[in-house]
């Protein structure tokens, strides 16, 4: 049932909406995930169970973050806007930015992927854009398969081994889609990485013993360190309006 479980948030579901349709608490279903459930009725089993493995309906979902990162990241290596790229996707320019830190909606992810397909062999609009990826260090689309660019085990063609020392706001979506899955252990993630995680697991309704358990935190450690993701949030987004 774990795997079960495991395999709905994946798709995008939260612990909320397992817990609606299924008839039971979300603090159970976070239980269930992290192994710990004391015990669970055989009715509320045989509910998760019967939960179809398709992808979370509500636009809230979040889908793994993995290869929308990518796409963003190498289009703007190609000189796409984070502008250009959310008036192509129909979407709005803060989605787009919190997609690129990992923060992604099974919506926002499939229009970023039409996009892509629209977009990643023509060069772009914007220069600075290109020019902020490569100092970055964003892989460009050549660096990437269509059958691997989703999976997190998979590295860039023609990247060094060794990469360069990460800014506070770099963002590498495979460490973010780590951290979501609790996968935090020989991990040093940059600021805004951990940020990233930290919005992503609160938007997809988890508490903060769960949050902590996911990042290798304590309840209070995890609670002052989404305050502060939260507050960077907003100062970004206030620059970005201004």
């Amino acid at each position: 049932m774990r795997q079960h479980v495991q395999a709905l948030y994946r798709l995008g579901w939260s612990a909320i909406h397992i817990a609606k349709a299924a008839n039971t608490t979300e603090s159970h279903v976070i239980k269930i995930l992290e192994g710990k459930p004391r015990h669970t009725r055989k009715e509320t089993a045989r509910a998760i169970l019967a939960l179809p493995l398709v992808p979370g309906a509500a636009e809230r979902q979040h889908h793994n973050p993995v290869g929308t990162v990518r796409r963003l990241h190498a289009l703007m290596r190609v000189g796409w806007s984070a502008h250009t790229i959310a008036q192509r996707c129909g979407s709005t320019l803060a989605t787009i930015r919190g997609a690129s830190r990992g923060i992604v909606s099974y919506r926002t992810a499939s229009l970023v992927a039409q996009v892509y397909e629209e977009l990643s062999g023509t060069p772009g609009d914007n220069p600075n854009t290109a020019k902020t990826a490569r100092v970055l260090g964003y892989p460009s689309p050549m660096a990437w398969d269509d059958d691997t660019i989703d999976d997190p085990k998979a590295k860039p063609r023609g990247i060094a081994n060794k990469p360069a020392p990460k800014p506070h706001s770099y963002v590498d979506g495979c460490v973010v889609s780590r951290l979501i899955m609790g996968q935090h252990q020989g991990l040093r993630p940059s600021r805004a990485e951990r940020d990233a995680a930290l919005l992503a697991l609160d938007r997809a309704g988890l508490n903060y013993a769960a949050i902590g358990g996911r990042l290798g935190m304590d309840t209070d450690s995890a609670e002052r360190a989404l305050m502060r993701a939260k507050a960077r949030q907003r100062q970004g987004q206030q620059k970005g309006a201004a």
